[in-house]
């Protein structure tokens, strides 16, 4: 039988806009989770400066915000974007990225745009 393959610990950025960490449990245990107010402590910076913090912490960024994200530019390999639909609730949320990202590779990740959205 073949070793059960390790999950990745993906480096999270929650937006401005997105839930407390704490509020999101799994994916709080399961990776490696910021959020850009609570955590980092940079409140009302622009879209720009949120993506130059993610690029800089290699961290992927989590957001509902997508039309303000979506630009490819923003996008390089030590950074990509997950936009999640705003209507979900905090524990859809943590339960749908966390097994989003249970599924997902580090290079699958980066340089890309993904969109959770409810069915």
């Amino acid at each position: 039988m073949a070793p059960k393959r390790r999950r990745y610990r993906f480096k999270l950025l929650l937006d401005e806009n997105f839930p407390s960490r704490k509020k999101l449990v799994r994916l709080n245990n399961r990776y490696d989770v910021k959020h850009i107010t609570e955590d980092v402590g940079l409140s009302g910076i622009s879209d720009a400066k949120v993506c130059a913090y993610a690029k800089k912490e290699q961290r992927i960024l989590v957001t509902f915000n997508v039309k303000h994200f979506r630009n490819q530019h923003f996008i390089t390999s030590s950074f990509g974007i997950i936009g999640v639909s705003t209507n979900f609730t905090n524990d859809q949320i943590d339960k749908k990225l966390s097994s989003f990202l249970s599924k997902k590779t580090p290079n699958i990740l980066r340089r890309r745009y993904h969109y959770i959205r409810s069915d």
